[in-house]
């Protein structure tokens, strides 16, 4: 598969002051191709490229101070180059329905030329100024797996699966007129244990760990290297087919880090009892929810000059009386017999 896409943008810029017209003209392409194979044994094979071109705004080009905050100026650069970004995807797919296996694998890489960055200066009282110029070097790289396979046979029949994961980023900016990198890594592996029987009980398990890295080559405070762990549990059982247990809940464990002086740790639990009321359609169900009473808002972000964690308000825990009446359960009519004459 081939093709192609054209974009044409044309700004015109008239400084009344000095009486000067500016003309700004990028044409922009966006090529793709792809090739896919398909094997014997429900292999599949893609590879995919996807190319965008983008041009810088108005506001990026006319070199014009904004001196909207005295504090922090604006200016745009009139020699600003389109960037393109090259894209380059693809995976590998297998399965087996019948012995419960299969293969998913995905893999993605990008990188940037003439990409858009800020570049920022200081004066001798402070006073910020910054620009839009064009930089390269910058990729993003995403690896994921997915293996999924059964052990056992019959009742004593178990699902596994196993997810690793890789995410690298790397960014290119100026900070104080100085090249700044950063590097922002992320390795993660998540396992998965199920194991269900018709009008039984169902059970799931997904238990993960993640390593992260953050680096930036002009400030060490804001480095960082953490392990986390997290996880989700799920299990139902049924009894005489009318009435639902179930019990569900997540747990997040972070590495302490001196910065972050709270405990960031949690795990919720969620239980319920449904019951059917007539047939499938009208039920009733009590549920408590959070009962550990844990559940809480909270995320953290790192960046080339500063780290940060944020907290916000969320619901903890209550129970919960729901009834509910499912009513798209449509008896279909008998198709009219055929009648041959």
């Amino acid at each position: 598969m081939l093709g192609t896409s054209v974009g044409y943008n044309r700004f015109e810029q008239v400084n009344n002051t000095k009486n000067i017209t500016q003309h700004y003209n990028f044409t922009n392409f966006f090529p793709t191709a792809g090739i896919r194979f398909t094997l014997k044994g429900n292999k599949r094979i893609n590879i995919n490229y996807r190319g965008s071109a983008a041009a810088p705004s108005l506001q990026q080009l006319q070199p014009v101070p904004d001196n909207s905050n005295p504090l922090s100026i604006y200016t745009g650069n009139p020699n600003l180059k389109q960037s393109f970004t090259h894209n380059f995807s693809g995976g590998f797919n297998w399965s087996k329905p019948l012995s419960d296996n299969s293969i998913w694998s995905y893999f993605n890489y990008s990188t940037t030329n003439n990409a858009f960055t800020e570049y920022t200066t200081r004066d001798t009282i402070g006073r910020l100024f910054y620009k839009t110029i064009n930089t390269n070097g910058n990729y993003y790289i995403n690896l994921n797996l997915d293996y999924n396979f059964s052990v056992g046979k019959g009742k004593n029949k178990v699902g596994l699966g196993i997810n690793p994961y890789i995410q690298l980023n790397k960014t290119n900016e100026f900070v104080d007129s100085i090249l700044n990198t950063n590097y922002s890594n992320t390795y993660s592996v998540r396992l998965n244990v199920n194991k269900y029987k018709e009008d039984k009980f169902e059970f799931y398990f997904g238990p993960s760990i993640s390593y992260t890295q953050s680096k930036s080559n002009i400030n060490n405070t804001s480095n960082t290297n953490l392990w986390s762990m997290s996880g989700w549990a799920d299990m139902t059982i049924y009894i005489k087919k009318k009435t639902q247990i179930s019990a569900n809940g997540n747990f997040n464990f972070r590495q302490k880090d001196p910065r972050y002086t709270k405990n960031n740790n949690y795990t919720t639990l969620n239980a319920s009892v449904k019951q059917y009321l007539y047939k499938k359609e009208v039920s009733v169900k009590l549920g408590v929810y959070d009962i550990f009473n844990q559940n809480r808002g909270y995320s953290s972000d790192f960046s080339s000059y500063k780290f940060t964690e944020s907290y916000f308000n969320t619901l903890k825990r209550y129970w919960l009386l729901t009834l509910s009446w499912e009513f798209n359960h449509q008896k279909q009519k008998a198709a009219p017999a055929s009648v041959t004459k």
